[in-house]
């Protein structure tokens, strides 16, 4: 169980242990990850180019790629804070994804007052290690990849069976992960840059194939020293259905037909969301 507290915010996650498959061991499609098994400084080579298509759309990385960032939170934490894994499906483009909210609205949220638990210590189910390299982030790419900058993460929910989460928790292995990954990136772009002069957005989907979460989440500053100045940002669009129902024979009760065969319900306006963070800084 890993819980953390990021701007006043909780998090609670547990680790799915990610298995890459006995015959590929992970992505065979993109020559810039780096396989765990690969000797150092060497990548799958093997690729695929889709043609036609948006060009961030070119690259895809399966859900063996690893990110791993170190932060500081507020000084009365005294804690230093890393979050370390295996993204799910990675999504990645040639060009950053452009900023959600302008500059004016990134300076509005100084005047935000975010909540607190305090005296309560947001690292009150936390697990202590021992970390010896504090300033490593890694994106999980060299640095010739073509294609640097995360678009979007895939989740699915229970694709794990020894590690099921509720909604709550898996939202907030949503947003972990693409806060991971935007700091990562961000300390790339811009080193020790406090409040960054272009956000670093990062979205993210999650679903059990019936429920969606959409979240987009902005990085306007790598401080994290304190609750005020200028702070980051996020978008849930929680628990929207594409469908009622989908049966493969008919629920019949009292020979009546309660639910008929096929696709019942359908929603199309939530395939229309997925389209548009897919399509997001393409058209």
């Amino acid at each position: 169980m890993l819980q953390i507290r990021v701007n006043s915010l909780e998090l609670e996650w547990r680790s799915p242990d990610w298995r890459g498959s006995p015959t590929r061991k992970g992505c065979t499609m993109c020559r810039g990850w780096l396989s765990p098994s690969s000797p150092t400084g060497r990548g799958i080579t093997r690729t695929r180019d889709i043609t036609g298509l948006p060009r961030f759309t070119r690259c895809r990385c399966t859900k063996r790629n690893r990110v791993m960032c170190s932060t500081r939170g507020p000084a009365y934490w005294k804690d230093l804070f890393q979050i370390r894994g295996q993204n799910s499906l990675l999504h990645n483009c040639m060009d950053p994804l452009p900023a959600v909210s302008g500059s004016q609205e990134v300076a509005d949220t100084a005047d935000h007052v975010l909540e607190t638990f305090y005296p309560v210590s947001p690292t009150i189910d936390l697990q202590k290690v021992h970390v010896y390299k504090e300033e490593v982030n890694s994106t999980g790419f060299r640095a010739d990849y073509p294609y640097p900058h995360a678009h979007t993460l895939y989740f699915l929910e229970g694709a794990d069976a020894r590690c099921k989460l509720h909604p709550e928790p898996f939202r907030a292995n949503m947003l972990m992960f693409t806060f991971g990954n935007a700091l990562a990136r961000a300390h790339k772009l811009y080193g020790p840059q406090r409040v960054l002069d272009s956000p670093v957005t990062v979205q993210a989907v999650g679903t059990n194939g019936r429920i969606f979460q959409f979240l987009v989440f902005q990085l306007n500053t790598t401080d994290l020293s304190g609750d005020d100045g200028i702070k980051n940002q996020v978008w849930l669009d929680e628990d929207v259905e594409l469908y009622d129902f989908a049966k493969v024979r008919p629920l019949i009760k009292k020979k009546q037909v309660k639910v008929p065969a096929g696709l019942a319900g359908y929603k199309p306006e939530t395939f229309k969301k997925f389209l548009a963070l897919y399509l997001h800084g393409a058209v």
